[in-house]
């Protein structure tokens, strides 16, 4: 088992630092904080089979029924 890490090198490098990441091939995607729930959210669809873990995130408040 080894760890890869993939830095972006600003805001215009989220989504590609993902890319980049996915062709990797790893068992698991782990990000941190907010910044990358928006470039995740874009290919997840994309990659089923991936595994994704965001530490640090707060999750969305519930819908208001």
């Amino acid at each position: 088992m080894d760890l890869r890490t993939v830095t972006a090198s600003g805001a215009a490098d989220l989504l590609p630092a993902v890319n980049r990441a996915l062709d990797l091939y790893p068992d698991l995607v782990v990000s941190a904080g907010n910044d990358l729930i928006d470039p995740l959210t874009t290919v997840s669809p994309s990659h089923l089979a991936q595994e994704f873990l965001v530490v640090g995130r707060n999750p969305p408040n519930p819908p208001r029924t």
